[in-house]
């Protein structure tokens, strides 16, 4: 089969001709610039400005007419590409401009929202400009584990570069949902050495997020939990025996910068994941004595048969410190005489919730007509 040759490229001020007879109407939705990536018809410098229309975090951004507005006035942009009903399949040719065109899509993003927010609220911000910017960095950053797959391995770990591993819905900084990382390693188009420097990054990413919170004197809140899920993400390509190193040094970088507010994370399966005792001694001490990650309560504050066999595993652990023994001691105590007092008020209530329901069979059987050829007892004049 011979290999057709692509037609030369048309000079820009013919390209702005035809592109602005192509604008000419005015457009609320994605549909028409989306026809231009699936027709393969179309000239690619055509399709480069249809995917630039569908990921720029500002139409009057671009160097070109878009003529286009969202169907919501609350966005200046399509941001339709990533995530939500489009799931449009990109040709090799089209994601490798895609992946030229994020990195500076995101930047331009960020740029909006750090000028414009008021609060760091992200999708939940007043401001309109800032709200929209973040949509935009939420749809980029999921469009990335989709172009990977399509483009060279140098292209990929460029754009890995601008990849943010955490969902920024929330506001950056605040969100620690996984969603956009999870993408990665479920997409088994995605070779592991990728998959792997995504979670470095991620990491990496994440450390600087916590380090850069808790220096501000805030409880990093869900970044604790998110960070030791990711260490859990692993690959084929992985060396097992890392696991609990990577995981020592983690928990060690999140005591040293956050010295006062409890970690979210989960501390039973933590401690036993730890093979260093002393940072197993660290964690649980911090755990324990830790201020409360305001608003969310003391999470060691509610307990049961579980939590209880725990602590005192640690203090099998540690019976040296006689005040780490003592207070999960008195925990214990604490949780037992409740479960005492609760287990007597349940039976109590049983038996009580037994008499009355006696009671009402009773009161049942009074109210039915005597059977057929049984005499009715004769009531006393």
């Amino acid at each position: 089969m011979v290999e057709q040759e692509m037609p030369p490229r048309l000079e820009d001020p013919e390209v702005d001709r035809i592109w602005n007879d192509f604008v000419s109407v005015e457009r609320e939705r994605s549909d028409d610039f989306e026809a231009l990536l699936k027709d393969p018809q179309v000239r690619p410098e055509f399709q480069e400005r249809a995917i630039d229309v569908l990921l720029t975090p500002r139409f009057d951004h671009l160097p070109f007419k878009v003529n286009a507005h969202h169907v919501s006035s609350e966005y200046d942009s399509f941001l339709l590409l990533g995530y939500g009903r489009n799931k449009y399949e990109f040709t090799s040719e089209q994601a490798s401009y895609a992946a030229k065109r994020i990195p500076q899509f995101m930047e331009q993003a960020w740029r909006i929202y750090r000028r414009k927010n008021e609060g760091d609220k992200g999708q939940g911000d007043r401001n309109s400009e800032a709200k929209n910017a973040i949509s935009a960095l939420r749809s980029l950053n999921t469009t990335i584990p989709r172009l990977i797959p399509l483009i060279s391995r140098e292209e990929a770990e460029e754009l890995l570069e601008s990849f943010n591993p955490y969902d920024i819905g929330i506001g950056p900084g605040s969100s620690t949902h996984l969603g956009p990382i999870h993408m990665v390693f479920n997409n088994d188009q995605i070779d592991d050495s990728l998959k792997i420097r995504a979670r470095q990054r991620a990491i990496a990413e994440g450390n600087r997020l916590f380090r850069e919170i808790t220096q501000s004197g805030r409880s990093p809140d869900f970044l604790s939990g998110a960070l030791i899920s990711v260490i859990d993400l692993r690959t084929e390509g992985d060396d097992s025996e890392a696991l609990p190193q990577e995981l020592t040094d983690e928990i060690n970088f999140m005591l040293e910068s956050n010295t006062e507010y409890q970690l979210m994370l989960d501390t039973e399966s933590a401690y036993e994941d730890l093979e260093d005792m002393d940072t197993r001694h660290k964690l649980i001490r911090h755990q324990v004595f830790g201020e409360e990650p305001y608003p969310w309560g003391d999470t060691f504050s509610e307990y049961s048969d579980e939590d209880t066999a725990f602590f005192r595993q640690v203090i099998r652990d540690f019976p040296e410190d006689t005040e780490l023994t003592i207070e999960l001691q008195e925990r214990i105590n604490a949780y037992e005489e409740w479960a005492k007092k609760t287990r007597r008020i349940n039976e109590e209530r049983d038996t009580q919730w037994q008499h009355e329901l006696q009671r009402e069979q009773q009161a049942l059987s009074e109210m039915k007509k005597p059977s057929a050829g049984v005499p009715q007892e004769t009531v006393p004049q």
